[in-house]
């Protein structure tokens, strides 16, 4: 009887000092997120819209950077469909996708400038979401870190377009009406200018 006492009285402390750990835990969780929303509310004009336009902006640039329509050519009754890593034909009645089997270093200069980009869009917006939501990381250093991160994922992502665009794009015919994806992947990095843009109205206040 006095071993099963004291095996009982044992589980029940364990199970006690399980409960209290988990006690701890939310309220430490409570306590953060509530900070965290003190902080979120206490941001400046600046910090708001550049955090909601960087979070939407990287969205329609991933999106755009995975699909595969930012060039499209119809060639009779075939619809082609090129993207920077696969491309898709559709016909009336079935469509493939393929990834392609041979790119001269042009196109790889684009693929690795969008992948660039797309590295400093994601280190900006988490350099971004720590200066706001952390107390610990409100550093004007790290919305300077933040900032740069945006404006270089910017500039390389520029790049990737303008290369993607142009005549010489065409030795891997490629060449066709811009697509969906693109315009996307456009319509990302324009919504990270205004991130940028706000990040450096607030760095000069």
């Amino acid at each position: 009887m006095i071993s099963l006492r004291t095996s009982s009285d044992g589980g029940r402390r364990r199970r006690c000092l399980v409960l209290f750990g988990w006690k701890i835990v939310l309220v430490l969780h409570w306590y953060s997120a509530f900070t965290m929303g003190n902080i979120f509310r206490s941001a400046s004009i600046f910090l708001k819209i550049a955090l909601a336009c960087a979070a939407v902006g990287l969205l329609l640039f991933v999106i755009g950077f995975a699909t595969t329509s930012w060039t499209t050519r119809h060639y009779h009754r075939d619809d082609w469909y090129f993207g920077l890593w696969q491309q898709k034909t559709c016909n009336p009645r079935d469509c493939r996708t393929d990834s392609y089997g041979r790119l001269n270093d042009y196109h790889r200069a684009i693929q690795a400038m969008e992948c660039l980009g797309l590295i400093g869009f994601i280190l900006g917006l988490v350099s971004l979401l720590l200066y706001m939501c952390m107390d610990s990381f409100r550093r004007r250093d790290f919305l300077q870190a933040s900032t740069a991160f945006i404006i270089a994922g910017l500039l390389f992502a520029c790049i990737g377009f303008a290369l993607f665009g142009s005549k010489d794009n065409r030795e891997n015919k490629l060449s066709g009406e811009i697509g969906w994806s693109m315009g996307l992947a456009i319509a990302g990095s324009v919504l990270y200018g205004v991130s940028g843009i706000c990040l450096i109205l607030q760095l000069v206040r």
